[in-house]
């Protein structure tokens, strides 16, 4: 079957594409910080790093190019998505065949073999993610506490507001083509999570200011209560995508991860599995932003959806250059929506069996 024959097309209103020039960074400021992770808890064990010696090119999934046609506005816009297995020197660091040291396993520690790749080459992990035997005791701990199978929530800036990010889903105005179909029973799975108003989804929202009452909907949530418990409390959703970074000012990595880890262990605990996904800007200069995300999701051993890896063959990367603050090109805005859609589907049909 022809690349041609496979064809997803949505339509996103051009009016949402230009209300995103208003959005802002949030002034973590407010916010009472440590410098130092947040530790595990108790019910949370990351698994030891015992990567045996292996290049970093070996055992990545291939995966079929997709051509879309996107229509914003007037202007229909063809996309190509491309073998996202064919990642070559995007980080200094990482160079196609590199032999990745083992690690030994520590004394007392179960012998088995952990295949994952190393935080560090976090470009070469595949885009779509993969569902761990954890995740699945998060998504089990979920269904007892009464989560809901049909409900997904979003945390992110505007640049995850419904109008940009999966919110199409919920309407009519999109056509899943040949090979695709597949994904149409995950939309009716989640009917109505596409398009809802999530307490999380706020222009300027980062990883500090979904933890703080400040940034609250006074509205639909209580006196006291931060977006994200009010988020869980709300909807009950069984998924999660973590969709932050580019609002954090400074680029440091350490205090972001620290505030990820404590909103990965808040999901964690209320049976909410997360989907964390790398952002497609570089805006602090060396990744390190994305790196740091993939280090949360390899200890807490969670699915990572690499959405980077999606845009890397556009044009600019797929990061509009005419604005400051890392938007996406209007290809790039169909990418996301579509590569997460796929996302949360192969989450969905793991946890499920």
């Amino acid at each position: 079957m022809g690349w041609g024959t496979k064809l997803f097309c949505f339509i996103l209103p051009i009016c949402s594409l230009l209300a995103l020039a208003g959005c802002s960074a949030s002034e973590p400021s407010t916010i009472t910080r440590t410098d130092q992770p947040a530790t595990l808890p108790d019910n949370v064990s990351p698994l030891p790093d015992t990567t045996p010696t292996r290049r970093v090119d070996e055992g990545l999934p291939k995966l079929t190019p997709i051509v879309a046609t996107s229509e914003v506005g007037d202007a229909v816009v063809t996309l190509v998505l491309p073998d996202t297995n064919q990642v070559e020197g995007y980080l200094p660091e990482m160079e196609k065949g590199e032999v990745v040291p083992a690690s030994l396993p520590t004394a007392g520690l179960s012998p088995t073999p952990d295949m994952r790749l190393d935080p560090k080459y976090w470009p070469e992990w595949p885009l779509i993610p993969t569902v761990s035997a954890r995740a699945r005791e998060i998504f089990a701990l979920g269904q007892q506490m009464g989560n809901d199978p049909h409900s997904f929530t979003t945390i992110g800036d505007c640049q995850s507001e419904p109008s940009v990010f999966m919110g199409v889903y919920d309407s009519d105005r999109y056509f899943l083509g040949e090979g695709y179909e597949y994904l149409e029973q995950t939309i009716r799975q989640f009917k109505g999570s596409f398009q809802r108003d999530s307490v999380t989804v706020k222009d300027g929202m980062s990883v500090a200011s979904v933890l703080s009452p400040v940034w609250a909907d006074p509205e639909r949530c209580e006196p006291g209560e931060t977006p994200l418990a009010c988020e869980i409390r709300l909807h009950r959703p069984v998924i999660a995508f973590v969709n932050l970074g580019t609002n954090w000012q400074g680029g440091d990595d350490v205090k972001h991860e620290a505030y990820m880890r404590q909103v990965v262990e808040v999901l964690i605990e209320n049976g909410v599995v997360p989907i964390i996904s790398t952002k497609g800007d570089n805006l602090e200069g060396d990744h390190r932003l994305n790196r740091s995300m993939a280090r949360v999701a390899h200890d807490y051993d969670l699915p990572l959806w690499n959405f980077w890896r999606a845009i890397r063959d556009l044009p600019g990367k797929g990061i509009d250059g005419t604005r400051p603050g890392g938007y996406l090109t209007t290809e790039a805005w169909a990418r996301r929506s579509f590569t997460g859609l796929q996302a949360l589907d192969a989450v969905w049909r793991e946890l499920s069996r």
